[in-house]
């Protein structure tokens, strides 16, 4: 081989590189093209499952703050129901003390 088909066979493999590059490049932007609305659909519920994760764990903490209150309204009324009937017992005790 002289140098001049070395340089030739040389230049025809850079040249089938550049083309099937181009080729590829080609290809991976017209299979891309139709994914790129799916990734923004994709991008929309992500955001979405976001927004809906802060609203359930807000919710949850609501409802473990009105839990709680009512947990507290629950045991003064238990408190005042016991006071009631020690009252009501003490009173009972003194009437019949007195018959």
């Amino acid at each position: 081989m002289q140098a001049n088909e070395v340089m030739l066979i040389g230049a025809l493999a850079l040249f089938a590189a550049f083309a099937m590059g181009w080729c590829m490049h080609w290809l991976w932007t017209q299979l891309l093209r139709g994914s790129l609305p799916s990734i923004e659909a994709m991008t929309n519920v992500t955001q979405e499952l976001l927004n809906a994760t802060a609203q359930r764990d807000a919710a949850r903490e609501e409802a473990a703050l009105k839990e709680a209150e009512l947990t507290n309204l629950l045991a003064q009324a238990r408190a005042e129901r016991d006071a009631a009937m020690e009252g009501l017992r003490q009173a009972r005790i003194s009437e019949t003390d007195r018959l």
